[in-house]
């Protein structure tokens, strides 16, 4: 009887034929390479539980046109073999190991734990009293771990390694914990806000309800997510951001209204410089645009057209069918959003320490 394949044979068959690299269905499906390699060798002790490893198959399955149910039977198949019986237990148990060990070397284990005991104890004494001494303490600044928003502009200021974390208080007195649990191998920071995790990019500003009322209240942005300096900066949204959303940009237009849902980093420059956008279209949709508080334009975007856009302060787009749009910026493409998706989002200059961010702000 042939051997039954086991759940990393039928996916690494099954993407050699279809002729997929990793890496490609790790964008695709949005899962970790870490967690596709461990699926190809059937080493499930990587995944943080059992209801990742069957999403994650049913995922993997679907891209590779297998059946998702025969992949988690293997896979259960797979862990029920490795959970057999001990060997020791069909033979017979054998007597404990300290059993065997004499009461005289015994009292010498003892005598040996007691006094490496007496000078781990005498060892931290000394440490606690070089550590309260006034030429040991730290004359630098205090690294925080709590923040209102009186003083969350400092948190920008803290650095934090893998394994710490800090809270934040709230308008409505609800604190916002985050830990930084791991560095992923694709460079991103595993981050788990009020009890959820995250993989979340260096420059990438990420939004988030956190009271639940379906509307997002934190912005959190990794400004640096080296494991040993990890820095951030973060703010608290009301109710009514556009509000101040418009009077820092100075729009006066009507069509800037709706919660901001993400933003995007477009070009980064060491001063804010005219950049034209070209928008392409690479199939049938609809796009509004209104720059710099000037009248909305409608443009019927269809395949094959590029169409230059100018702006000093701001640009205002409106798609309908997002993906048949296609943002050009200094050679750089920005897709317009997905496929029947309407979206609304302003483009405009972010000034951050010494230099300024291009950013696309979506709204919702």
């Amino acid at each position: 009887m042939a051997e039954k394949k086991t759940v990393g044979d039928m996916l690494s068959e099954a993407r050699r034929e279809k002729g997929l690299s990793l890496d490609e269905i790790a964008r695709e499906t949005n899962i970790s390479r870490a967690y596709l390699e461990a699926f190809e060798k059937n080493d499930f002790s990587v995944f943080p539980a059992e209801a990742y490893v069957i999403g994650f198959l049913k995922t993997y399955a679907e891209i590779l046109d297998l059946d998702a149910t025969v992949l988690i039977s293997a896979y259960k198949h797979q862990v029920q073999l490795d959970q057999e019986v001990p060997l020791e237990e069909l033979v017979g148990k054998r007597l404990p190991w300290y059993t065997q060990i004499s009461p005289a070397l015994w009292r010498q284990i003892l005598m040996i734990v007691v006094g490496f005991l007496l000078f781990l104890g005498l060892v931290l004494i000394f440490l606690q009293i070089a550590s309260s001494s006034p030429a040991n303490q730290p004359t630098g600044k205090k690294n925080l771990s709590h923040f209102s928003e009186a003083n969350l502009s400092l948190l920008s200021t803290q650095k934090f390694k893998i394994g710490q974390d800090f809270f934040i208080t709230n308008a409505k007195n609800k604190i916002i914990h985050v830990i930084f649990e791991k560095q992923n191998l694709d460079k991103s920071l595993l981050v788990q806000i009020n009890g959820r995790k995250y993989n979340l990019k260096q420059q990438e500003v990420f939004a988030l309800d956190t009271d639940g009322d379906s509307q997002n209240d934190f912005v959190l942005e990794i400004l640096s997510a080296k494991p040993q300096a990890i820095r951030v900066s973060a703010s608290l949204l009301q109710a009514d951001q556009t509000l101040a959303f418009k009077s820092i940009l100075g729009i006066n237009s009507q069509f800037v209204e709706g919660q901001i849902a993400q933003e995007n980093l477009l070009y980064t420059a060491n001063e804010m410089t005219d950049i034209p956008i070209k928008l392409q279209g690479i199939d049938s949709g609809f796009c509004q645009v209104v720059v710099d508080n000037g009248e909305p334009e409608v443009i019927q975007i269809e395949r094959g057209i590029i169409k230059e856009l100018k702006f000093k302060q701001y640009l205002i787009l409106s798609l309908g069918n997002a993906a048949a749009v296609k943002l050009l910026i200094n050679n750089r493409e920005e897709n317009g959003g997905g496929w029947g998706e309407v979206n609304k989002s302003i483009i405009y200059w972010k000034k951050e320490r010494n230099r300024y961010n291009l950013v696309r702000t979506f709204l919702r």
